[in-house]
């Protein structure tokens, strides 16, 4: 006989996907209620945080109405377990503009889980952002600055170093974080192998001098 009741909430609720697969694929109607109300009575109750995570994927599974709501609710758990969850998940689902704001979001979270999982985003093209956009971030959220960074260096180098100096000359980094930035930097622009347009070249100048008008104790060297 097929598991019922709370046989059937344990195995949903089980460490091993392939038994939660499983149960979920062969389950009637009836058995996925009782998944399903189980699931949202963890996350209304605040339930344990792994029970959270797997009431989570259970929702979404079962392709649940209420899960945006609860979706939102874990972006802004105070776990950051949680939120990272809320934030993987929500990505799958809106469009381009929110999976920007999103990220933008989880760049500036204070977990490095967080900052992590944004920039794996981006790097699997779940969610893209523009160099403009990252410059704003940064001024808007100066605890992002490190993530910031992180982030442009996945642009090629005519478009990351200038952006980046602009951070350097906008955000209080420490001067030792800031100089290690600047020598990759250094690095990246040499290492190019395209020659930098006029505009580009421009860009560079124009963020350099930013760079020594803000910060002097600090020094760009141009290959």
């Amino acid at each position: 006989m097929f598991p019922q009741g709370d046989e059937a909430i344990a195995l949903a609720f089980s460490r091993h996907g392939a038994t939660r697969h499983w149960l979920l694929f062969h389950a009637d109607a009836a058995v996925k209620q009782q998944v399903r109300a189980r699931a949202e009575q963890l996350l209304d109750a605040n339930g344990p945080v792994q029970g959270q995570l797997l009431a989570l994927q259970l929702l979404r599974a079962l392709g649940a109405e209420l899960l945006p709501a609860y979706l939102s609710a874990a972006l802004a758990h105070p776990t950051a377990r949680l939120r990272e969850a809320g934030y993987v998940q929500t990505l799958v689902s809106v469009d381009a503009d929110e999976a920007a704001a999103l990220t933008c979001r989880a760049l500036a979270d204070p977990s490095p889980r967080l900052r992590r999982a944004a920039l794996a985003a981006l790097d699997r093209g779940r969610a893209s952002l523009t160099v403009a956009q990252l410059l704003a971030l940064s001024r808007r959220e100066p605890g992002a600055t490190g993530a910031v960074l992180s982030a442009l260096a996945r642009f090629e180098p005519f478009s990351r170093v200038p952006a980046a100096l602009q951070v350097l000359a906008e955000q209080p980094l420490a001067a030792d974080e800031a100089t290690k930035e600047l020598r990759a930097l250094e690095q990246a622009w040499a290492w190019s192998r395209y020659v930098p347009t006029e505009a580009q070249t421009a860009a560079l100048q124009q963020a350099v001098a930013q760079l020594h008008e803000r910060r002097p104790e600090l020094s760009f060297m141009r290959p």
